[in-house]
């Protein structure tokens, strides 16, 4: 079975009974037997199927690739026109050199990790996209490392990065003055 789906619904009926199969991603091809695929690797997936629905709804992530570091920087740049939001949290810096960097294949939402596990600009330009970059990013770099660190401000990012595991090692107060959030320092621990 190979589709594209373009976020359409998409339905099969098997002995009278219709199934609905709602990818969460483009494009992907396999079977829950066989495992999926989006024409490079293998997808990260969670199939779920209940008896008492005709929904088989297949969580795969989001396409994201590797890009050069320049690539990256630039989409970056762009995530920090495009809000206010963004230009605040986001840390430009002058060189990815040394990062794995990667975006999903429209540029609109990415992450980078450093050789050490320091994990910095995670970004989504449209909304709800953010749990897939940390599901794509810990499932994908996680099991690299011991753990995975990075350093936000207390409030929205930190409420964020505490769902998808991060505990705050270490607190300060923000170098930008006194009525600001706090910097957070946290981890992520990989495997456990």
């Amino acid at each position: 079975m190979e589709d594209d789906f373009q976020g359409i619904e998409t339905s099969a009926h098997i002995d009278g009974l219709e199934i609905k199969f709602e990818p969460l991603c483009d494009s992907f091809s396999g079977s829950p037997d066989h495992g999926f695929s989006n024409g490079t690797e293998p997808l990260d997936q969670k199939v779920t199927f209940s008896p008492n629905t005709t929904t088989l709804k297949i969580n795969a992530l989001p396409d994201f690739q590797e890009v050069m570091p320049e690539v990256f920087r630039n989409a970056v740049i762009r995530a920090a026109e495009t809000s206010e939001l963004h230009a605040n949290n986001l840390d430009i810096m002058e060189s990815y050199e040394g990062y794995s960097c990667w975006l999903d294949r429209d540029g609109k939402a990415g992450f980078a990790v450093s050789s050490g596990g320091i994990l910095t600009n995670v970004f989504a330009t449209e909304s709800g996209f953010g749990g897939k970059i940390m599901d794509f990013a810990l499932n994908k770099v996680g099991p690299i490392f011991d753990s995975i660190r990075l350093t936000c401000f207390d409030g929205y990012l930190a409420n964020f990065y505490g769902s998808h595991g991060f505990a705050v090692k270490e607190r300060e107060p923000n170098y930008n003055g006194e009525n600001q959030p706090d910097v957070l320092h946290m981890e992520y621990v990989c495997g456990k």
